[in-house]
């Protein structure tokens, strides 16, 4: 047996969700939301066409509407022909007045020209005009709906179609005029708009209002979760040369006979030794724990407080003598016995500060 064409829609063998009629609205809120997530537009469209065909409805122009335009009146049809569920005649008023309406959506035709490609601003527009589409059509479908079961199936549109941070922020802007529209109304602050809408009871316009204030909600709370899931940009490493090119350090002191080590040393080192010619201070700068030191401008960082430091040397010529072949433990030893209360280590270099040591 040949499966009829319109049953043919899901990516997968799912089952659709049962309509009750005793609870109408509801039910028919529930399978709307169903197929905005699991139907894609172009299906919506080619049920749309066929059925109107089957009506006797020249579909010739029909065919050159934009997809966006069908998402509602597709599915609604679906209900209607394929699934056979006895749907109020709202609904299939509804289904007989959108035939008229979407052929006002035909694209005028224009002299054949070369064809040119858009630019990104011109699919901008035309990405931005399918989605406000959907977004009206799901506005005119609202009766059949609670507000929460609107803003449910307004957010899965978002996350669903990925909507970009950029074009969420024109969706909302291009809604609010509307927020304002409304409350003008409801204030009875322009008689023009009163008269507009005064087919519209209190009720039902409260309820319009709410439902353009969760779209632009929905539609700046997507931007925000974009933002942040966003991953941030991996900055480039600066070489050794460039974070060091602003360093003051002391080159050598002859008396005692050292020299200073070049400050790109310091990079990446876990344990960093300088002498403050000076105050006669020796510092000791270690890392913290799973960091390696670095430097900002003059001054050493990613350094632990708890175990950084500097002492006073009373005889540097004798504490200091030899201390070019020294590794890292004798270091240590120097340091703790030296007998002198310790300071606080700023990490900061100057012209007095001599660069004696490094280890990784």
């Amino acid at each position: 047996m040949k499966t009829p064409k319109g049953h043919v829609i899901l990516k997968s063998k799912q089952q659709f969700p049962v309509f009750n009629l005793i609870d109408y609205n509801n039910s028919l809120a529930e399978n709307l939301a169903y197929y905005n997530l699991e139907v894609d537009t172009k299906t919506k469209k080619d049920w749309a066409i066929e059925y109107y065909k089957s009506q006797g409805n020249p579909i010739d122009q029909l065919k050159r509407v934009h997809e966006g335009y069908f998402p509602t009146v597709g599915s609604v049809i679906h209900m209607l022909k394929y699934r056979e569920i006895p749907l109020e005649e709202k609904q299939v008023l509804y289904i007989r007045n959108k035939y008229n309406e979407l052929l006002t959506h035909v694209p005028i035709e224009k002299e054949e020209l070369p064809v040119l490609e858009l630019t990104k601003e011109e699919k901008g527009a035309t990405m931005l005009s399918g989605h406000i589409a959907e977004f009206e059509a799901m506005i005119d479908h609202r009766d059949a709906v609670t507000v929460d079961i609107f803003t449910s199936t307004t957010k899965n549109y978002l996350l669903r179609n990925e909507i970009k941070p950029p074009m969420a922020k024109k969706i909302s802007i291009w809604f609010k005029p509307n927020v304002k529209e409304i409350k003008d109304v409801l204030d009875q602050k322009d008689e023009q708009l009163v008269e507009g809408y005064s087919h519209l009871s209190r009720r039902e316009l409260k309820k319009l209002l709410e439902c353009y204030q969760s779209l632009i909600t929905s539609c700046e709370l997507t931007s925000a979760i974009t933002k942040a899931a966003r991953k941030p940009r991996k900055r480039k490493a600066k070489a050794p040369s460039e974070l060091c090119k602003n360093v003051k350090f002391l080159a050598e002191i002859p008396e005692l006979k050292l020299r200073s080590i070049r400050p790109e040393k310091i990079i990446n080192s876990s344990e960093v030794w300088v002498y403050n010619i000076k105050i006669r201070r020796l510092f000791r700068y270690t890392a913290l724990q799973g960091h390696t030191i670095s430097i900002k401008g003059t001054t050493l960082i990613n350094i632990d407080p708890e175990k950084s430091g500097g002492r006073i040397l009373r005889k540097p010529e004798t504490q200091l003598k030899d201390v070019d072949a020294y590794s890292s433990r004798p270091m240590n030893k120097l340091y703790d016995g030296i007998r002198a209360t310790e300071s606080r280590g700023t990490g900061r270099l100057s012209e007095d500060t001599l660069i004696l040591k490094c280890f990784t």
